[in-house]
């Protein structure tokens, strides 16, 4: 995904597709709406930045391998850069002594993440039924903050920086 739009080009709506579509949702409501307010799909939804620029590229295999087994497996891969700047004046009545506080927050947002799943599925009668799904995340953030206060009085910094790993791994 390159572009300049600020627009993602993977959507939740692929997401969800990638996970099994409307016949998970006629499957598992639950789980199909629980998968609608994970963070990954709240990641895909968030347009309150700035900046951003994505690196992503995705790639997704259903396969029937016999009548009685399926297999569905997903692998999605993400690099990110995004900039955000909020600005507030907070104005303060302090007892009679009114004064204004202006408020700058910088952040500067590096994110990588793969995710990859495989579910199996294997239904040798109307009675039994098995499924094994294994889902693995990775990832790397890196976050450099910068919060400035500045009142008539007095001037405040605070920089935050982070760098952060991850793994998540599931089993069912």
């Amino acid at each position: 995904d390159l572009n300049n739009t600020g627009q993602k080009s993977f959507t939740v709506n692929d997401y969800l597709e990638f996970e099994g579509g409307f016949g998970k949702l006629m499957n598992d409501m639950k789980g199909y709406f629980n998968l609608f307010n994970d963070d990954f799909s709240q990641y895909l939804l968030n347009q309150d930045f700035k900046e951003n620029s994505n690196r992503f590229g995705a790639l997704n295999l259903r396969q029937s391998l016999s009548a009685k087994t399926d297999v569905n497996t997903y692998v999605i891969a993400n690099g990110s850069t995004t900039e955000t700047e909020t600005r507030v004046l907070n104005e303060y009545a302090n007892n009679g002594v009114p004064f204004a506080e202006r408020r700058t927050t910088l952040n500067n947002l590096g994110n990588f993440f793969v995710l990859g799943k495989i579910s199996l599925n294997y239904e040798p009668t109307a009675s039994e039924d098995l499924s094994v799904n294994t889902f693995v995340k990775l990832t790397h953030n890196k976050t450099n903050g910068n919060i400035s206060s500045n009142s008539p009085q007095q001037s405040n910094a605070l920089t935050t920086l982070a760098d952060l790993d991850g793994v998540n791994l599931k089993q069912n």
